[in-house]
């Protein structure tokens, strides 16, 4: 490994004799990159190169997917309602397991998130957390701004956003929950929960859905049907 160090050193005098002022600094940077690279070639036996290739080749299929999934208007309509600019992919269940355990990880601690679901018929609806996510001993988020929308429906004429009624006691205090009953694999309260597993009629919308937000129906999330199949599912990172 010393003899790799030794190597590379030599190749970066050589440069900064021929280079002066900003190209020296560009160089040294190279060659310092350069260097750490052969180190962990020599330890480890890998090859960063490819893996910072392979792992930017999968971002981008993630974005990719993610744009093929939303139109541009409904992309604007959630840039909208949320106050934010861009959105990363933390999450998608094409990609990572589907599992309680897995989507709490996923958004403990974080903020100004996006829930998106995708039904098998199409549907497309979810909900924004603008609070740091923090469960509670019973499993609960709190977030005052939290709210429903959706953006693809049978019965929809627009992209609608529902927000939460703050007269609807405690509820209006809670976002998200995750039951003790694992088949539940998250629960937006008031709205609907998801259920185990994907593709099969097990997830629901909850009945007081249009008592518990601002301007909702039932029909207006996923059209007359109360009980759905999930196709996919995106936790969002937005800013």
């Amino acid at each position: 490994m010393m003899e790799v160090i030794k190597d590379t050193l030599k190749e970066m005098k050589k440069a900064i004799d021929q280079m002066n002022g900003n190209e020296i600094i560009e160089s040294f940077a190279k060659s310092v990159y350069n260097i750490l690279i052969q180190i962990s070639n020599t330890i480890y036996g890998k090859d960063i190169k490819k893996e910072n290739k392979d792992i930017n080749l999968k971002e981008s299929n993630l974005s990719n997917s993610f744009e093929n999934t939303l139109q541009l208007n409904e992309l604007f309509y959630l840039k909208e309602w949320t106050g934010q600019h861009e959105f990363r992919i933390l999450y998608d269940t094409d990609q990572q397991p589907f599992l309680q355990e897995y989507i709490q990880f996923t958004v403990v601690g974080r903020k100004n998130l996006v829930l998106l679901f995708e039904t098998t018929k199409n549907a497309l609806f979810g909900c924004y957390l603008e609070a740091p996510i923090y469960i509670n001993e019973y499993g609960f988020a709190e977030d005052f701004d939290t709210f429903v929308f959706s953006l693809r429906s049978p019965k929809l004429l627009k992209p609608t956003k529902f927000g939460k009624l703050r007269s609807f006691g405690d509820l209006c205090h809670f976002s998200i929950s995750f039951k003790a009953d694992k088949q539940c694999v998250i629960n937006v309260d008031g709205a609907f929960s998801i259920m185990f597993p994907l593709n099969e009629v097990v997830s629901e919308v909850n009945p007081n859905f249009k008592v518990n937000f601002k301007n909702a129906l039932d029909t207006l999330l996923l059209g007359d049907d109360t009980d759905f199949a999930l196709k996919r599912m995106f936790i969002l990172d937005s800013y």
